[in-house]
């Protein structure tokens, strides 16, 4: 079924892969330009893609939505981890800045609660999505209040 992907060209095209992947937009003789693609559990991948082999259709520039309710927006190494932009996650927590392979690296998290970190975190977890938020390595932590 890639090869047949791999051939279509143009805006408004949408393939249901086998997987129940759903991929939609613009497509040159690469792959996925740009566009949304939706998988089965629910994640979806909105914004520019890396146009390479269709199979290593990463974004590069767009906002990741996984079913957890998590958001990572900004500027992806093309195989969907952050390197520069947002992550808010499910609990209300928003972080902002540098990534490392998907870990928050140097930037500020802020909570609900009024915390606000900044400056160099420890990694936690090794590239995966779901991880304890990590630890303020060096820089500032503060308290604030809408009041």
């Amino acid at each position: 079924m890639l090869e047949k992907i791999k051939s279509i060209f143009g805006i408004g095209k949408k393939v249901i892969l086998d997987d129940g992947t759903i991929v939609q937009g613009e497509f040159n003789d690469n792959g996925l330009k740009s566009g949304i693609i939706t998988k089965p559990d629910g994640t979806v991948l909105k914004g520019e893609f890396y146009t390479g082999e269709f199979n290593k259709r990463g974004l590069i520039r767009g906002v990741i939505t996984f079913s957890d309710g998590q958001i990572n927006e900004g500027e992806f190494d093309g195989k969907n981890n952050l390197k520069d932009g947002k992550r808010t996650y499910p609990f209300g927590d928003i972080y902002e800045g540098e990534f490392d392979k998907n870990d928050v690296f140097n930037g500020k998290m802020t909570n609900p609660d009024g915390v606000l970190q900044e400056g160099e975190f420890y990694p936690q977890n090794k590239g995966k999505k779901d991880f304890l938020l990590g630890a303020l390595k060096k820089g500032k932590k503060r308290f604030f209040s809408d009041g």
